[in-house]
């Protein structure tokens, strides 16, 4: 499932047109933007969602969950076609592990500490992860476990191309309040942008499944970075080339 048309004119209707930047700045994004872009990537080395995965084992239970997750705005994520990398002890897709690599060079040269603390999941570990943290076996605490993370095939890790950071024997959970989270979210998001990345789920954005995330992070490349705004007016569709100078 993936943001369409309607989207991209609700956007230019209600947003302002932003001024363009520098030739060195890349553009600026509203947060429902940037939930924009990551939909309108279109990523190798992936193939559609296959049917719904067991949460539970309860058949009748695990409706239910699928339900309260949609509402909420969870959808299917696609997977995996192939091999990934292994970077700092997690799986990533060939070019987000590469763009985190960068990343990772340019966060510490600024004299700042950071960890990849999960990147690929595989939907039987989503399962896990999403059971083990609800607290409980009711629908009331499976509702709220919703709130914090997704279901089995509806996690974005699943793609291979999301990261979480936290610092150093830290909980990603306290990365929002951190000092590098502040450097790396000035000016729009200007540091994770040139090197790719875009937020899963900034606080302004339409809803998704999770409250918003200060530290997840969706690698969307530069193309689409760069030439977001055309591409949102259909005026350029995804490439796997290098990026035009947009905007122009």
């Amino acid at each position: 499932m993936r943001y369409g048309t309607v989207w991209a004119v609700i956007l230019f209707v209600l947003a302002p047109v932003p001024a363009l930047g520098t030739e060195s700045r890349l553009p600026d994004y509203t947060d429902a933007e940037f939930v924009l872009l990551a939909e309108l990537a279109e990523l190798e080395n992936l193939v559609p969602p296959g049917p719904p995965s067991a949460i539970t084992g309860n058949e009748e239970v695990d409706h239910q969950i699928r339900v309260l997750a949609e509402a909420r705005g969870y959808v299917l994520r696609p997977v995996p076609a192939g091999p990934l990398v292994e970077v700092d002890g997690e799986l990533l897709q060939a070019p987000a592990a590469k763009a985190w690599q960068a990343l990772k060079r340019e966060i510490v040269d600024a004299g700042y500490s950071i960890r990849l603390v999960s990147g690929y999941r595989s939907v039987a570990s989503q399962a896990g992860v999403f059971v083990a943290g609800a607290g409980g076996s009711t629908m009331a605490a499976y509702e709220s476990r919703l709130a914090w993370s997704a279901p089995p095939g509806y996690s974005k890790h699943h793609t291979g191309y999301v990261i979480d950071l936290a610092l150093p024997g830290q909980s990603h959970n306290s990365f929002g309040r951190s000092e590098v989270y502040g450097w790396l979210v000035a000016d729009n998001y200007e540091v994770l942008k040139g090197f790719g990345f875009v937020p899963s789920y900034p606080p302004g954005g339409p809803p998704q499944g999770p409250n918003p995330e200060a530290w997840e992070y969706s690698y969307v490349g530069i193309f689409v970075i760069r030439c977001g705004h055309e591409m949102m007016l259909g005026l350029l569709a995804p490439s796997r080339g290098d990026p035009p100078p947009c905007p122009d």
